[in-house]
């Protein structure tokens, strides 16, 4: 919450610096490393609470199911994630098999995003900068 009062305060200009000089670039880079990780953490949590079988239980929202008729190339994506983080693999491999190819690559992109914000985090902590 905090960050997000300091998001607000940051693009209104209400934070000043050492000389007066209104506080934008290095601040709000910042806040937006804390963000996003705050999204990925969301993201995990709520997949990680959700089990597989109650997203199967609720409607899809594939838009290409509605329209076409049959299931699009990523259906079963976000059922097959939610197995796979649930160390499920063999439920996931039944949502969607490419989830054996796209869940390595998306963690380790996640992964190393988050490295860089967090490094970037501590170095704003540490320097300022």
């Amino acid at each position: 919450i905090w960050a997000i009062v300091d998001l607000i305060m940051i693009i209104t200009g209400s934070y000043r610096d050492g000389n007066g000089n209104p506080l934008y670039r290095n601040r709000r880079i910042y806040l937006l490393n804390i963000l996003i990780l705050l999204i990925y953490l969301t993201l995990a949590i709520l997949l990680l609470c959700i089990a597989p079988m109650r997203v199967e239980a609720s409607s899809s929202l594939c838009i290409f199911n509605h329209i076409i008729g049959r299931e699009c190339p990523g259906c079963g994506m976000t059922r097959a994630f939610a197995a796979m983080l649930h160390f499920q693999p063999t439920v996931a491999i039944a949502y969607n098999w490419k989830v054996l190819i796209v869940f390595p690559l998306m963690m380790w992109v996640v992964a190393k995003d988050s490295y860089k914000r967090i490094r970037a985090i501590i170095t704003y902590l540490h320097t300022g900068i």
